[in-house]
């Protein structure tokens, strides 16, 4: 077990080289839209989205559903409200994607 053997940052990347990508970004993303300090962190959600638009992205949004039981579309909605131009690029994004096939 990874946790016994290793201990701080070398724990923290050997854990992160195994975590499947979708569950990364999905981690991501939530980080990005609840942010300890209550911002929202804009740049974080246009990069990752942008950046792995496409299959990728549905994996993500798939993930992001199955670890915070809602979906990222909806929390995008609701959290970006405030910013209307981020609001519809996201959801424009989002909603051109493919859609999941594991």
């Amino acid at each position: 077990d990874i946790k016994k053997k290793l201990q701080g940052s070398m724990q923290r990347a050997a854990l992160l080289l195994l975590e499947r990508s979708e569950d990364y970004y999905a981690r991501k993303l939530e980080a990005a839209l609840f942010a300890p300090d209550g911002t929202l962190h804009a740049e974080t959600l246009a990069t990752v989205i942008a950046a792995r638009y496409g299959r990728d992205l549905s994996g993500i949004a798939h993930a992001y559903e199955t670890l915070y039981n809602r979906a990222l579309r909806e929390t995008i909605s609701e959290r970006c409200k405030s910013f209307p131009d981020l609001h519809d690029l996201l959801l424009a994004l989002l909603g051109s994607c493919p859609t999941y096939d594991p």
